[in-house]
C-alpha cells in the first residue's frame, strides 16, 4: 500500500509556539496562567468583523496569513493554532492593536488531548527563550490582544517605560518593537497574533480585523467513508448507503496568498436537516455550540479507494497543503438530500450536493 504525505514531506520538527510538559515549564521558572471563571463582555460583531487595522508594518508581499485560527497544528499532543502567523518582512515594526492595559513575557504552553492547551508565563523583565516573547494589550472587556514574537532587544524607550511603571498602559497604533528574526529556513518572519477572552477562550483575530481581500471559495474534494471502503463523493452523486462520515480534504487559499489554510466553517446535512457543523469562525464550536474536540475534526489518516493513505504527519507546513476535517454521519440518520457547505471567512462557499 501506497502511503502519501499529505501535510509534509520532510520529517523534521519546527513549530511556531514551543509546547513542553507543566513540570518542565516549573522547572524554567514559567507560572501557569490563571484565567477568570467570568466570560468577557465581548462586543456584538456583524457578520464577524470589527475591522480593527492591522498592528504591523511591511506585511510579506506574497501572503499575509501563513498558519491560520483553525490549523492542525502537528505537534505530539496535537493543537488547533490559537490565532494567525502575520507573515512580515525582516525588521517590520509591530503596533498597539488597540488602546489598553500593556503586559509583556515569555511563554510556554501545554498541551491537553482535546485541543485545549495551559499557557505557562513568565513577565518582562525575566528571562527566557528569544523567539517566545509576547507583548499583549488587554482592553476594557479584558479582551487580550497577544503579539508573540517580538524581538525582546527592540522594544521602544516608551514601551520599557511603561512595563517599568505601576500601571503600563499603551495608545492604539504605538509602536512596540520589532518582528523577531527567524534564523531558520524553515520559518517565515511573523507575528503569531492571538486574541484571548479572560477566561481563557481563543477567538479567531480574522473577526477582529480588516478583512483581507478573497474572493475565492476554499478548494475541497470530499470522500464518503464506509466501514470497509471509501469512494469520492462529487456533485450529484447518489449514494445506495449511508456513510459512517463524509471526509473534507482541502485548503483556502485568499487571493495573492501563497500559504494554504484550513476553512473556517464546515456544514453537513442530509435530508433539510444539519447534523455536523465545526465553526471556527469566531471560535472552536461544533454543531452542539460546544468547544469543537481536536480528536472528532482531523483525523489521524484517511485510506482513499485506490488504498493510499493520507495522513497528518508531524513537521512545519510547506505552502501547498491539503487538511482532512471528518463530518461524523450519526447512526439513525435517515435518507435524503446531502448538501456540504465549507467557508471562510469572507464567506466564499464552496457547497456540493448529492443524495443518499
Amino acid at each position: 500500500m501506497k502511503t502519501l504525505i499529505l501535510l509534509l514531506i520532510l520529517n523534521i520538527s519546527f513549530a511556531t509556539e514551543p509546547r513542553v510538559s507543566s513540570d518542565m515549564a516549573k522547572k524554567n521558572g514559567f507560572t501557569p496562567v490563571s484565567y477568570s471563571k467570568n466570560v468577557s463582555k465581548l462586543i456584538q460583531l456583524p457578520n464577524h468583523q470589527l475591522e480593527l487595522d492591522w498592528p504591523f508594518e511591511r506585511p510579506y508581499s506574497e501572503g499575509l496569513i501563513g498558519n491560520n485560527f483553525a490549523q492542525f497544528q502537528p505537534y505530539t499532543i496535537p493543537g488547533y493554532h490559537g490565532g494567525l502567523d502575520m507573515i512580515l518582512e525582516k525588521h517590520s515594526w509591530v503596533t498597539a492593536p488597540i488602546s489598553g492595559r500593556l503586559e509583556a513575557g515569555h511563554y510556554t504552553y501545554t498541551e491537553h488531548a482535546d485541543g485545549t492547551s495551559t499557557k505557562h508565563w513568565k513577565a518582562w523583565p525575566s528571562s527566557g527563550p528569544s523567539a517566545y516573547f509576547e507583548v499583549a494589550v488587554i482592553d476594557e472587556n479584558n479582551l487580550r490582544y497577544e503579539l508573540h514574537h517580538i524581538d525582546k532587544n527592540s522594544l521602544t524607550n516608551e514601551v520599557i517605560k511603561q512595563l517599568k511603571s505601576d500601571s503600563p498602559r499603551i495608545k492604539k497604533g504605538q509602536r512596540v518593537g520589532r518582528v523577531y528574526k527567524w534564523g531558520t529556513f524553515f520559518h517565515y518572519h511573523h507575528v503569531h497574533l492571538n486574541v484571548v477572552t479572560d477566561s481563557g477562550e481563543h477567538l479567531n483575530p480574522e473577526s477582529f480585523f480588516t478583512q483581507i481581500k478573497d474572493d475565492k471559495a476554499p478548494s475541497v474534494k470530499v470522500l464518503a467513508k464506509f466501514e470497509d471502503k471509501s469512494i469520492w463523493f462529487n456533485e450529484g452523486d447518489v449514494l445506495n448507503e449511508i456513510p459512517e462520515s463524509f471526509i473534507v480534504i482541502g485548503h483556502d487559499k485568499k487571493n495573492n496568498n501563497k500559504f494554504n489554510q484550513v476553512p473556517t466553517y464546515f456544514r453537513l446535512s442530509i435530508g433539510g436537516k444539519d447534523i455536523s457543523i465545526y465553526d471556527f469562525r469566531m471560535s472552536y464550536i461544533n454543531q452542539n455550540n460546544k468547544f469543537a474536540d481536536i480528536r472528532d475534526v482531523y483525523p489521524q489518516k484517511v485510506i482513499l479507494p485506490n488504498g493510499d493513505v493520507l495522513r497528518h504527519n508531524t513537521g512545519y507546513y510547506p505552502n501547498d497543503v491539503d487538511f482532512m476535517v471528518e463530518l461524523v454521519v450519526p447512526k439513525g440518520t435517515t435518507q435524503g438530500q446531502v448538501e456540504l457547505t465549507v467557508s471562510d471567512n469572507a464567506q466564499n462557499d464552496t457547497i456540493i450536493k448529492g443524495n443518499i
